[in-house]
């Protein structure tokens, strides 16, 4: 059984506690079965809970999913701000490699990408990304204003550079991630997202080649 400890303890009344119980079981189930293995039966069982409890707050396991992995992702710590971006992007990466190589983290990792093809389970990871990105907003904005990228970087692409070598090295060829791994990863990137911006404002700013002279302007001459 995936045991998920949390972070911090949600203060509140039974209710809160039941919830908190709730999302915490259906992170343990998808864990250990995956989306096809995921119900709220099971769920309700682990908890303790009739199951019409969940079906009144989460009537379908994907908004029940949803509801855990956002809650999960709301306890991840403040964005760090060091000063630079490499040191935030290195302490940000460093902070998601231990996650996903936790053994709760392993195991919700690799129900997502074995439920990859479900478009349910896509629709979750979307909604997670978008309000939780790995890379926040609030770290590139801050990079944007020190000069560090530019104003405008496409910060989806960046992302999925930086995040994408971490999943392929961890679960593909099962292979060890550290500092030294995540400091290079993140130069490369860096210093080819900024070579690339500049390349493109170089070539936005040459002049335009002058016009060949027409053939009228040609017998004009003779």
């Amino acid at each position: 059984m995936v045991a998920l400890a949390p972070k911090q303890r949600r203060t509140g009344g039974r209710s809160a506690r039941v919830v908190e119980g709730v999302l915490t079981a259906a992170l343990e189930e998808f864990a250990e079965n995956g989306w096809d293995g995921l119900s709220i039966e099971r769920v309700a069982q682990r908890v303790g809970v009739n199951k019409t409890t969940i079906y009144r707050r989460w009537p379908t396991k994907l908004e029940l999913l949803r509801a855990a992995l956002l809650a999960r992702a709301e306890l991840a710590p403040e964005p760090p701000d060091t000063g630079n971006l490499r040191d935030d992007l290195v302490v940000l990466l460093a902070a998601r490699t231990e996650h996903m190589t936790s053994p709760a983290g392993l195991g919700i990792a690799r129900a997502i990408l074995l439920g990859g093809s479900s478009p349910a389970l896509q629709s979750i990871r979307e909604s997670v990304r978008d309000k939780r990105p790995a890379i926040p907003d609030v770290v590139l904005d801050r990079a944007v204003a020190r000069g560090e990228l530019p104003p405008d970087v496409d910060r989806a692409l960046f992302r999925e550079l930086l995040i994408s070598p971490i999943h392929g090295r961890l679960f593909l060829r099962n292979e060890g991630v550290d500092t030294s791994f995540l400091e290079k990863l993140v130069d490369v990137v860096v210093s080819g997202i900024t070579q690339r911006s500049a390349g493109e404002s170089k070539r936005g700013s040459a002049p335009a080649p002058r016009a060949a002279p027409s053939s009228r302007s040609k017998r004009g001459k003779r």
